[in-house]
């Protein structure tokens, strides 16, 4: 009872740190009056379980006033509003994010400089950069000259600390002594990638250094789709598991080796410690590893230990230190999934052997179904097959990844004799996932989506209670039924399974005056440029041609006939990833469609000239021009359309937004040679919209136009139409042909279409 108490608590503290950050001022101050005048004068002694909660929500409104106060009320966050040219001298946090001739870390600010002026702070920046300097690394301190802003990235900047984002121009070492302390684990932590990738092959070693560290830069993309689809991302993100498994091994290991118990549970705390290192301190990893300590302290002083107190002592220590913490989508999921977990165990009895395995694995599912609905997620309902059979593996591929990486420093063939078990785990995992993978997933949204979640809890309470009141000897019949619930709820959603064919294909859809292109490889990975004017007319196009899934979602510029739709496909679909232009506006969608990704945690990508975005092995999309990278940005919006060229499936697709002449112009100044097998053609075909230039750089073979029939723009220009055949291009038109359907494989094209309705 005591540790649903101290959980209780612990909610109160979420609860408080949730309403202070979103409450304005007034409100705020209010609360803080009214819960302050209740414990102050409420009888205490008969109050006990009201006056406690309450004193909790008013610390957490405290901590986040505080926080949210030293966010925006410092001296950079000022500047930024002026977007002022300034100098900062400050620490690195973080490694730094890599891509192409662009860098991306977090800094903290030391002194800030601005026309003559040195302010000493404590803030916290978002440093992006095409000054690459190789040693930027964690720890060091740096000279940093650019343009503050404040976040146009809706809340995530703030949600880490930091409201204002520093576009950098030079960047140069200052002379200050570094931190030995992050230096250290960041060396750490990139000599251990090193030695994997000089023991296993480039594949498995970029998966030992997600499974390890969390470092996904040079993991295979196609992998972590593949481990998120089915409900195992975690695995890559150096969460609690970790460890537990970990920890957990050493002591059973320690067991059989019959060393002492105070012994082993030391070994076990301290590799606890190491993991956690290596984790970079994360907020799951951390959580594990103050449960895991308090419980190797209770065993040691022979105190009894109750998990739930644990934990909820592990989330006071977070969030007392960092309240923003509760934002984090790994704290969240950790803290739910651990809390879903223990309860289970505590109502089943904590039966052992392998029914504790399903036990726990349906009570972190129950856990984090709550936040799954809340963030508009799919459900992943083979998560408890692929959990059951991969969770297991951690523990060995991480223990036996260190020892590895230690033996290749000593002697490579006995460190190549070791690799073999976690190189067979790994490979198992990563086969394992690929297959799950083309299960579909059930979704949250709408009715059905509603229905198969609540059909899933129900499911997996029943299957605790069945397991429960069973015998331990057959535990055959439990597994099917987890498996039998599993597949069981595929089949609720009622969503087509997706497209399965063996080529790519292009679909230009039919969407009034607006614009949208659907790309899907051989592979089924899906990219969605573009959702046109209308939402409803979208979300059922995407579910005509069975998209279930969009791991990459584009938006060119953020004019209503181009984002609007984009809207209702995030509600609608999970989505992986968002390439965001960047561009400056006013415009209320474009904010709606940003505040959209962040409160469904949509990773979202700032497009830069030069990027290059991996889809699967047989598509990416590379970035030609966006505003962000140009030195003069053009005054109309349509000419701050992003361009990219699709690669999929042998065939180059350009893809071009509205930019029309003076955007044409500065593109063609950047890339003069643009060739391409697909032209999706800029702003519906109009008279400015294709230039002689831009289709004497681009040659394509198909030129494609998206356009409402009988538009009062008069679109397409039947001049532009001339010029595009005459350069031996057949132009598809949206109002004459309907959806248009490019089968896309080994750089060749087949045409269908299906004509107007």
């Amino acid at each position: 009872m005591r540790g649903f108490i101290y959980l209780s608590f612990l909610g109160s503290l979420s609860l408080g740190i949730t309403l202070g950050w979103n409450f304005h001022a007034g409100i705020l101050i209010f609360l803080l009056l009214f819960i302050s005048t209740v414990v102050l004068f409420f009888p205490q002694k008969k109050s006990f379980v009201y006056v406690i909660p309450l004193l909790f929500i008013l610390l957490g409104m405290l901590l986040v006033c505080l926080s949210k106060a030293s966010i925006e009320r410092g001296v950079v966050s000022n500047l930024a509003r002026n977007h002022a040219h300034a100098e900062i001298v400050g620490k690195c946090m973080e490694t730094p994010s890599r891509r192409n001739n662009f860098n991306r870390f977090f800094l903290s600010v030391g002194t800030v400089s601005y026309r003559g002026k040195t302010w000493k702070t404590s803030e916290k920046v978002y440093v992006t950069t095409n000054a690459v300097r190789k040693d930027v690394i964690p720890g060091k301190y740096y000279v940093i000259e650019g343009l503050l802003g404040k976040s146009r990235s809706g809340r995530w900047l703030d949600e880490h600390g930091a409201s204002a984002y520093l576009s950098a121009e030079k960047i140069s070492i200052a002379r200050i002594k570094a931190d030995s302390t992050s230096s250290m684990i960041y060396r750490a932590r990139e000599g251990l990638s090193r030695s994997f990738e000089k023991v296993f092959g480039k594949r498995i070693a970029g998966f030992m250094s997600g499974v390890a560290l969390g470092k996904l830069n040079s993991t295979d993309e196609d992998i972590v789709s593949n481990l998120r689809v089915c409900g195992l991302s975690h695995i890559v993100a150096v969460s609690g598991l970790h460890v537990g498994a970990v920890s957990g091994l050493i002591v059973s290991l320690g067991a059989l080796l019959g060393i002492g118990r105070r012994n082993r549970y030391i070994f076990a705390g301290a590799t606890a410690l190491l993991v956690l290192v290596l984790a970079n301190f994360r907020p799951s990893a951390t959580r594990a590893a103050l449960m895991g300590g308090l419980c190797f302290l209770g065993v040691i002083i022979g105190r009894e230990y109750d998990s739930l107190i644990g934990l909820s002592i592990a989330g006071f220590a977070i969030l007392s230190l960092n309240p923003l913490a509760l934002f984090d989508a790994g704290f969240q999921y950790s803290f739910a999934a651990a809390a879903g977990i223990i309860i289970s165990l505590k109502v089943s009895g904590n039966r052992g052997g392998s029914k504790n395995a399903i036990f726990a694995l349906a009570g972190a599912q129950l856990g984090i179904l709550p936040i799954l609905l809340m963030r508009g997620e799919p459900i992943p309902v083979i998560s408890i097959i692929s959990n059951l059979f991969v969770v297991p593996t951690i523990g060995p591929i991480l223990l036996g990844g260190f020892i590895t990486a230690l033996f290749s420093l000593i002697w490579m063939p006995l460190a190549s004799a070791i690799s073999v078990i976690p190189s067979l785990l790994s490979r198992f995992v990563i086969t394992l996932s690929s297959a799950l993978s083309k299960v579909p997933m059930a979704f949250t949204n709408r009715y059905a989506g509603i229905a198969s979640a609540i059909l899933y809890s129900i499911g997996l309470v029943l299957l605790i209670r069945h397991l429960r009141h069973s015998s331990r000897r057959n535990i055959l019949p439990h597994i099917l039924i987890a498996f039998g619930l599993s597949i069981t709820l595929v089949l609720i959603p009622l969503f087509p399974v997706g497209f399965t064919g063996k080529t790519g294909r292009m679909i230009v859809f039919d969407i009034g005056q607006g614009d949208s292109s659907f790309l899907q490889d051989k592979c089924g990975r899906t990219v969605l440029v573009d959702g046109g004017p209308d939402g409803k007319k979208i979300v059922r196009k995407l579910r005509e041609y069975g998209v279930s899934r969009i791991d990459l979602m584009v938006l060119s510029h953020p004019h209503a006939d181009h984002i609007t739709g984009l809207l209702s496909v995030m509600e609608e679909f999970p989505v992986g990833k968002i390439l965001d232009p960047g561009t400056i506006v006013s415009d209320g969608l474009y904010h709606d469609f940003l505040k959209a990704a962040d409160r469904k945690s949509i990773p979202r990508v700032l497009a830069f000239e030069g990027d290059d975005l991996k889809v699967s092995e047989s598509t990416s999309i590379e970035v030609l021009y966006a505003p962000q990278s140009l030195d003069n940005v053009p005054d109309e919006l349509n000419d701050q359309s992003m361009v990219m060229i699709a690669y999929i499936d042998g065939v180059r697709v350009l893809l071009t937004g509205d930019i029309e002449g003076e955007g044409q112009e500065i593109l063609l100044g950047y890339h003069p040679e643009l060739s391409c097998d697909v032209l999706k053609v800029p702003h519906q075909g109009a008279s400015d919209s294709v230039t002689p230039e831009l289709l004497d750089a681009s040659k394509p073979r198909v030129c494609t136009i998206s356009v409402e029939k009988g538009n009062s723009y008069g679109h397409p220009s039947l001049a532009g139409i001339h010029l595009m055949e005459s350069k031996g291009a057949k132009v598809l038109r949206t109002d004459t042909c309907g959806d248009i359907e490019l089968s896309l494989s080994n750089g060749r094209i087949s045409i269908k279409t299906k004509g107007r309705r």
